[in-house]
């Protein structure tokens, strides 16, 4: 949040008030969280607050462990009086796809988003809130919980666009250069694809867990939005699908370039061959160490050899040439 310089900062509201507090250690915060009013917390750099975690939030050894995993997959669980899910932030920055893992602990008013680096814009979400724009201060805390997984969802496209402008430019390069092998770009693309369809699958499955999560914590008309959110998962997936397919045809044409250049090679050393055989039979027959034949005695033997050889030569290229051999 570009409001925010602090570690945390908590955001109090309802709809006729909004508060926000910052502070560097998140457990100073607590002292202000209204249980009549509806909470945020949003904690950066969780890892070098991970105290508050068990000390403070109390909460589960195993829970704490999935906040802090950088490579934990999306998933959703059910505590006793929270929803707590982890999702992850994809980003492309300077031309590499980077993965941020997010957590949030989700319970009656009161909303906890952990982030282990900071790097997720808020700022749209807090502003408002602030500036009581729309419907975000009349609704559940669970509507904010919307808000933040939809931001989380829509970094994803740009990053896609990206992949499929490289891969179209990749496929123009290797149409006009066959001789361009690219596999290990391609495979690169591969990869990272592969990686964003991994985190993006099982969104699927915690939205969907969120929607079945009916209690006094979310209500039904917060929960139709969420549908919202899965239309978009569809709508990415679907997108990765397609480029999927079109990394593998990338693979193809490079393929059939590297084949296509492996035969121009091969044909040409085929021609060449073809040509210098008849060229090294005849130099073959005059380089045997017979006493009696009769050219080697005659004056004009080498040079009628050598035209001979250099008429061959010809009359082979341009039968081949006729035949569109090359």
């Amino acid at each position: 949040m570009e409001e925010a310089n602090k570690t945390a900062i908590l955001v109090v509201y309802d709809k006729e008030s909004c508060n926000i507090f910052e502070a560097d250690n998140p457990a100073e915060l607590l002292q202000h969280i209204d249980p009549a009013k509806k909470n945020w917390m949003d904690i950066k750099n969780i890892e070098q607050n991970h105290q508050f975690l068990d000390v403070d939030l109390g909460l589960h050894l195993l829970i704490k462990e999935d906040i802090l995993n950088r490579k934990h997959l999306p998933k959703a669980e059910v505590l006793d009086d929270f929803f707590f899910m982890t999702l992850q932030n994809i980003l492309s920055v300077d031309d590499k796809i980077n993965f941020h893992h997010k957590s949030f602990l989700l319970g009656k008013n009161i909303l906890y988003s952990f982030n282990l680096d900071d790097n997720l814009d808020y700022a749209a979400i807090l502003e408002r809130i602030k500036n009581n724009r729309g419907k975000i201060r009349r609704s559940k805390i669970s509507y904010v919980l919307y808000q933040l997984i939809d931001k989380l969802i829509d970094n994803c496209f740009p990053v896609l666009e990206e992949l499929r402008d490289y891969i179209e430019t990749m496929e123009d390069a290797l149409t006009v250069n066959y001789s361009n092998d690219r596999i290990n770009e391609i495979m690169m693309l591969r990869k990272d694809l592969i990686n964003i369809r991994r985190f993006i699958l099982p969104v699927r499955e915690v939205v969907t867990a969120f929607k079945q999560f009916e209690t006094e914590i979310t209500g039904k008309s917060d929960l139709v939005y969420f549908n919202d959110l899965t239309d978009h998962l569809s709508s990415l997936l679907s997108s990765i699908d397609t480029y999927r397919e079109m990394i593998v045809n990338l693979r193809d044409l490079n393929t059939s370039n590297m084949n296509l250049k492996m035969n121009i090679v091969m044909k040409t050393l085929s021609i060449m061959g073809t040509v210098f055989l008849p060229l090294t039979f005849i130099a073959g027959v005059y380089g045997m160490n017979f006493k009696y034949m009769p050219e080697l005695e005659s004056k004009i033997g080498y040079p009628v050899v050598i035209v001979i050889m250099v008429v061959i030569s010809i009359i082979m290229v341009i039968v081949m040439k006729r035949k569109k051999w090359f």
